[in-house]
């Protein structure tokens, strides 16, 4: 319902002008049809067909501008990129959950960045294979963002990483970040 209401009063916002100029017209021409009159056969033809063709043209073009103001909407909404680092085996390293993401485009490089600076560490380098898995984007429920997932396989994982994990009962490094652009962390590393 929040998504729908959020919808809405993006199109009011941005479309308010169309929308008026819309029903404007729509009081105009019936106004006219209801002043002018018409001859028995030529008010059949407007009772029926004329106006069935007339409310499927409407429907029609009311269709195509929420489409494209849906569009619109989403392509307007901040997005987030949530990043799964995981070793050879399948195994969850580390995440990164709602970083900020200026584009589509930029969710390979952004993706390995926040992978470095997980590991807090300019001595190390992490390997990453030429390909990584990018889910389709999703729009959160109450439509405040929308976000990209991606899968980041690491080809060699540094030692301080297992041995983090190991003294946190195998739970992997996660950040959450919140929209204030601070980052929640769910254990520390200390690399040697």
């Amino acid at each position: 319902m929040k998504k729908m209401e959020s919808i809405f009063k993006f199109l009011i916002k941005e479309r308010w002008i169309q929308m008026a100029c819309l029903l404007i017209a729509l009081a105009i021409m019936s106004i006219l049809l209801h002043i002018w009159g018409f001859t028995d056969v030529q008010e059949k033809w407007d009772l029926y067909l004329n106006t069935t063709v007339n409310l499927v043209t409407l429907l029609v073009a009311i269709g195509v501008w929420w489409s494209s103001g849906v569009r619109e909407w989403e392509d307007d909404l901040p997005k987030r990129l949530n990043v799964t680092f995981k070793d050879g085996t399948g195994k969850v390293i580390m995440k990164c959950l709602h970083a900020p993401l200026g584009g589509e485009g930029d969710i390979r490089a952004w993706s390995q960045q926040l992978g470095l600076q997980m590991i807090n560490n300019t001595q190390t380098k992490l390997d990453f294979p030429p390909t990584f898995v990018v889910d389709a984007p999703q729009i959160a429920k109450d439509g405040s963002c929308k976000s990209y997932s991606v899968t980041q396989t690491l080809m060699a994982v540094p030692k301080f990483l297992i041995d983090g994990m190991n003294s946190h009962n195998n739970q992997p490094r996660e950040w959450i970040c919140n929209d204030n652009g601070e980052v929640t962390d769910s254990w520390k590393i200390s690399p040697s």
